[in-house]
């Protein structure tokens, strides 16, 4: 599905009744037509843009034959040798405080952190859709 363009969708019945439905979803909360189409396409794009990156991170294993553990490990003696947290005193501070260890839920390394990027990201955009329309409604 990720390797159809959007661009020029089909426009049959089910494509319509797509569209109809997310625009429902959308309705009588004090936005015009256009926004509500910009809003509607805004969480679509988004959500395209996080499932190729998913996509992405889980075909990787089955594309290349290794694990996200053991590309990590083969990384880990280069990463050793020549990081210096001189250099890099945030990353340094994130990696102490845990920030990249492998967040909840299934899958690999790169699995579960687009899925954790998504739910944050997608969070952050429904946040502000919120806010453009409470800054409408007065």
């Amino acid at each position: 599905m990720l390797q159809i363009s959007p661009a020029r969708a089909m426009l049959g019945p089910n494509e319509t009744d797509l569209f109809e439905s997310t625009l429902r979803a959308v309705a009588g909360v004090g936005l015009s037509g256009a926004e509500m189409v910009l809003v509607v396409s805004l969480v679509a794009e988004y959500t395209r843009g996080a499932a190729q990156g998913a996509v992405g991170a889980a075909l990787a294993e089955q594309r290349t034959g290794i694990s996200d553990e053991q590309w990590w490990a083969a990384r880990e003696p280069l990463f050793d040798r020549y990081f210096d947290p001189e250099r890099f005193p945030t990353l340094t501070s994130m990696a102490a405080e845990g920030a990249f260890e492998q967040p909840a839920g299934e899958g690999g390394y790169t699995v579960a952190w687009a899925r954790a990027g998504f739910e944050f990201g997608l969070s952050r955009v429904l946040d502000g859709i919120e806010a453009f329309i409470a800054g409408r409604s007065g």
